[in-house]
């Protein structure tokens, strides 16, 4: 999926996208999200005509559209799903209550 190329970072578009084991071809930034996730985004960064010319190109092959595919079905399961976003906000939370009652 040719997702946008103006704004770095990842809509909901491309995570659905990437929760369907799809390749995501998007504006992404290196430093987009750093920082949130420990592993790096299984996607295709492109800005300009060139790069997703090139993305796009990559991704005629079979075994690198599968590849990507299933590797960012992984990842957004792991970053994504509802199970990991809870997990994230109760260790907020918990940190939050911690500095609170010392």
């Amino acid at each position: 999926v040719a997702d946008q190329f103006v704004t770095d970072g990842i809509g909901a578009i491309g995570m659905e996208t990437l929760f369907c084991g799809k390749p995501l071809v998007t504006k992404f930034g290196k430093h987009a999200h750093e920082g949130l996730y420990s592993e790096h985004v299984p996607l295709l960064d492109a800005t300009t005509e060139e790069q997703i010319n090139d993305a796009l190109e990559y991704l005629k092959d079979k075994d690198s559209r599968d590849k990507i595919g299933k590797n960012a079905k992984a990842w957004a399961e792991k970053f994504l799903s509802p199970d990991a976003i809870a997990s994230n906000f109760i260790k907020i939370y918990e940190s939050i209550f911690k500095s609170l009652s010392n």
